[in-house]
């Protein structure tokens, strides 16, 4: 086997998981749209700017991290 045949499934593994990164990044970051996230880079990965869209949001922040989802308010005496 020559150097170049060891190469190519090499190749492919890079290419495929760099092809996946958005959804890789996602699903490390536990994101919520992990499902959505996924289809979106299965199916227009390709074309560039789907895997660029799929890129910023694996990395977005969901708008409500770190926030609790109800808020106490103090109520001012009168």
């Amino acid at each position: 086997m020559t150097t170049g045949e060891m190469l190519v499934p090499v190749a492919v593994i890079l290419a495929v998981a760099g092809y996946f990164l958005p959804f890789l990044v996602a699903d490390h970051r536990k994101h919520k749209n992990l499902p959505a996230i996924f289809a979106l880079n299965l199916l227009l990965g390709w074309t560039g700017v789907g895997w660029i869209a799929a890129a910023v949001w694996a990395f977005s922040r969901p708008k409500n991290a770190g926030t609790p989802s109800h808020t106490l308010s103090a109520k001012q005496p009168n």
